[in-house]
């Protein structure tokens, strides 16, 4: 214990594992909203805003704690291009819906 590393606990493997889920479930929500995008455009924007801010935390974490190697920047880069990427998808999939409308 006196080298400098922690050693995790079992509430830290537990925690751990529910967020695992909690990312999976959040992704089949994610492709359901997708498949439903009509109907469910807002639920699409919440989901990209909590990947948004998971990104901003990832990154709080790299700043306050150091690099987190290169594990640690793959999913910065997914969670911060992401929403970008469904925003502007969304508007544009919102003006063609538009035009076709008319």
């Amino acid at each position: 214990m006196g080298d400098g590393r922690e050693i995790p606990t079992l509430l830290l493997d537990a925690d751990l594992r529910f967020f695992g889920a909690m990312m999976i479930g959040i992704g089949l929500v994610f492709f359901w909203a997708i498949s439903r995008v009509e109907t469910l455009r807002s639920v699409i924007y919440i989901l990209a805003d909590a990947v948004a801010l998971g990104a901003a935390s990832r990154i709080y974490a790299w700043i306050a704690h150091g690099d987190p190697g290169t594990a640690g920047v793959i999913p910065i880069a997914i969670e911060t291009l992401l929403p970008v990427v469904i925003f502007l998808t969304l508007r544009h999939a919102g003006k063609d819906v538009g035009n076709v409308s008319k």
